[in-house]
């Protein structure tokens, strides 16, 4: 390494993090010179603290501001009774005075003083290449606004956010702004701007100021509203496309329309990232016609590479919406269900969320239901939806304050079944929380025998009785993926794994458990209790494959934290494989460990039930990701 050139050390250097390059500083002088350059280039001061002791680092070594690039910072500036001084240390003098190559600063909700001094710097000729200053929130917004405009020549990137300050108001009242707009066009080399502040204007009444910067390749409006509104509408008039956009993040409300959402399509026709986000407290009448939206979406599917889409539709649209996603696209099979809570107590209407490869629903739950919210949509559509995620995170009561008569006695379990008979061609289920830890289904939910699939997400408890549950109206189940998030590397503890399908014959049973010990290399060991209508047998498996063993053996394994593989099978030897032993008793481990060599090893003990089992495997995510794929 000591021979490579120092171009070469310098573009290495450019991918490691900020504890490497420290490493790097302390290794030799000539990876010192290569790593200072990037250890300095980014400051991040949040603290008084942080603030002196950068102050005094800058004044003892004056090459170091050389390097310094970008500075971000929180509240560290602002000014208020409890902080009349802005800047105690005088680091802001020191980076007008040591920092000539500074490129970027953003600040969270800065005072006037800070602003007034960065103002006078530019007027002097300091900091003569910046090129993003931002304000994130504040009430200094005209003296931001002032101080940009000393930039028109540098200048890539403007943050215009009220922060709540004109809230009630439009900020065209605002004289900066006004003077911002009119010279907006004088700013050469301005590529990004954002603007979030009250209005009630839709996206096309911005269609002069894009045209006003031709650079132009990312635009974000969004607005601040306290209630709703009637948006105003622009009258139609010419298009000039603004082939230079490439991102665009706005809310529904801006385009909640026939007219600004084809605006979106001809304005923009190299669109390559979309955000569209949607707040159910904002926006105007919700008139959108659905054929538009399809027409939107189809756009948007097919021309852009990301996109994350939120829209709020009345019910008979947003069927007709559904319908045809899931005609026209194979990606969207798997539908998403959740719920938010909605105010207006006469309002049905239903929001989609919709990325590349996802489809969420967003059902509205009110304070006077006295239905679930999500029959009379699936009792329309249901029948069409083969693949189907729940989230019990996002339940019906998730977001009431205080449950309602027909909320009070809410259960999982009745929520789960109502919507399964409500699906009669579900092919592939996902269960997530709370949904993979409910029980005992009642004794009339008729058998469905199209679910091949079945994926449990989030599993906490090793006991998921559900299973068992979903294999009584599921017999047709082939494939049940477990996702286990409780596997702990620093707490061991007896952690019994059942896994009881006994209705179904499975060909694939796969256990995905997650270790967060990113630097260490693994060791994996499972004991496994499998119950068939063959009868119990025993099993150990490990990296190398899957050997039989005794009743005895696994019971040694499932009380022990570091059984070897010699003695259980020396015991497996000293008896018959039939011997039968009752299990009840048992305290099943799961532990974690580490060897002499500093080695994490992982035990698992698993008891599974099921009618028949092809094919078990077990992956644990770890740095290295290996699966163990095991045949019985």
């Amino acid at each position: 390494m000591r021979l490579l050139p120092f171009e070469i050390l310098t573009v290495a250097f450019s991918y490691l993090e900020t504890s490497d390059l420290l490493e790097c500083q302390l290794t030799s002088k000539g990876w010192y010179e290569a790593s200072v350059g990037y250890l300095y280039s980014k400051v991040v001061i949040t603290t008084s603290e942080g603030s002196r002791l950068y102050a005094r680092t800058l004044l003892n070594s004056l090459r170091l501001g050389n390097y310094l690039k970008s500075f971000r910072t929180g509240i560290l500036f602002n000014v208020s009774r409890y902080k009349p001084i802005w800047d105690e240390h005088g680091l802001i003098d020191i980076l007008v005075q040591k920092c000539p190559n500074l490129l970027q600063i953003l600040t969270w909700s800065a005072g006037s003083p800070f602003w007034k001094r960065i103002s006078q710097a530019l007027t002097q000729g300091q900091l003569p290449k910046l090129q993003e200053l931002q304000l994130c929130e504040g009430k200094c917004l005209e003296s931001y606004i002032q101080t940009i405009l000393l930039l028109k020549k540098t200048l890539v990137s403007i943050w215009i956010s009220d922060g709540g300050q004109y809230c009630g108001m439009d900020l065209d009242r605002s004289n900066a702004y006004r003077i911002l707009l009119q010279e907006i066009s004088e700013f050469k080399k301005l590529q990004y701007l954002t603007l979030r502040y009250y209005s009630n204007k839709q996206l096309s009444y911005y269609d002069s100021l894009m045209d006003d910067i031709p650079l132009l390749k990312g635009l974000t409006i969004s607005h601040y509203a306290t209630v709703r509104t009637k948006m105003i509408v622009e009258p139609g008039k010419p298009i000039n496309p603004h082939p230079n956009v490439r991102n665009l993040n706005c809310s529904w409300d801006l385009i909640n329309n026939e007219s600004q959402l084809r605006y979106v399509i001809q304005k923009f026709p190299k669109l390559q990232h979309l955000v569209v986000d949607h707040d159910i407290f904002l926006g105007g009448d919700n008139t959108v016609d659905s054929s538009a939206v399809i027409e939107f979406l189809s756009h948007v599917i097919s021309l852009v590479l990301e996109f994350k889409i939120e829209l709020q539709l009345k019910y008979e649209d947003a069927i007709i919406v559904w319908t045809k996603l899931i005609s026209m696209n194979e990606r969207y099979k798997d539908t998403i269900l959740i719920y938010h809570y909605n105010e207006e107590p006469f309002s049905d209407d239903i929001i989609f969320h919709v990325e590349k490869k996802t489809l969420v629903i967003k059902f509205p739950v009110h304070k006077d239901d006295v239905v679930f919210p999500h029959i009379k949509f699936l009792s329309t559509t249901g029948g069409r939806i083969q693949s189907l995620t729940l989230n019990t995170d996002d339940n019906p009561i998730s977001g009431l304050e205080e449950p309602t008569d027909f909320y009070i006695n809410f259960d999982n379990l009745n929520w789960t079944i109502g919507i399964l008979k409500l699906c009669p061609s579900l092919q592939q289920l996902t269960l997530t929380n709370d949904s993979a830890n409910a029980s005992c289904f009642s004794d009339d939910v008729p058998l469905n025998t199209n679910v091949k699939k079945l994926t449990v997400v989030n599993v906490v408890d090793e006991n998921v009785p559900l299973l068992n549950d979903i294999s009584v109206i599921h017999p047709t189940i082939k494939h049940v993926r477990i996702y286990n998030n409780s596997l702990d590397n620093h707490n061991c503890r007896e952690s019994p794994i059942i896994i009881n399908i006994k209705n179904a014959s499975l060909e694939l049973l796969s256990w995905v458990s997650t270790t967060y010990q990113d630097d260490m290399n693994e060791e994996f060991k499972a004991y496994i209790k499998l119950t068939t209508r063959k009868g119990p047998k025993y099993y150990t498996g490990d990296i190398n494959g899957l050997l039989p063993i005794s009743a005895k053996s696994y019971k040694i394994a499932s009380k022990n934290y570091k059984p070897s593989l010699q003695s259980i099978l020396e015991s497996s030897s000293e008896e018959s494989s039939s011997e039968e032993s009752n299990f009840e008793d048992l305290g099943f481990r799961k532990s974690c460990y580490y060897n002499e060599e500093d080695r994490l090893l992982v035990n698992i003990c698993f008891e599974i039930t099921c009618q028949s089992l092809a094919e078990f495997r077990i992956d644990v995510k770890h740095s290295k990701q290996e699966k163990y794929k095991w045949n019985f």
